[in-house]
């Protein structure tokens, strides 16, 4: 069982897990800009170009991998928290923390709980 945030707008109905986000980890800038957090896919993709840029022009030698494995952990610890975070400005209330399988099975718990649906 996995713990979602249930974030209600209006009619529409978000549940985001709690912890780890693979997709944040795997996709980090790309998936924060599907997720229209502009500031922060748009900052750690101008910070990754230029820091893939600087340090040639500069002549100093860094792996290229360096920055990838940060970034990594970073969207990964805190993509969820983002996303909620992103969420709850623009509209979005916290209404619950449900246990559930998955996202789908956890918002339809919480329309069951306060009588929605049956």
């Amino acid at each position: 069982m996995k713990t979602f945030d249930i974030l209600v707008k209006e009619n529409e109905y978000k549940a985001i897990k709690k912890g780890w986000s693979w997709m944040g980890a795997i996709f980090g800038a790309f998936w924060a800009l599907f997720n229209q957090m502009w500031a922060i896919g748009f900052g750690v993709l101008s910070f990754s170009i230029l820091f893939s840029i600087l340090p040639e022009y500069l002549g100093i030698h860094i792996g290229n991998a360096s920055l990838g494995l940060p970034l990594f952990i970073i969207f990964g610890i805190n993509g969820n928290k983002w996303k909620n975070k992103h969420l709850i400005g623009n509209g979005f209330e916290l209404k619950d923390t449900i246990e559930s399988e998955n996202e789908e099975s956890a918002i339809l718990n919480y329309k069951r709980k306060i009588g929605v649906i049956e």
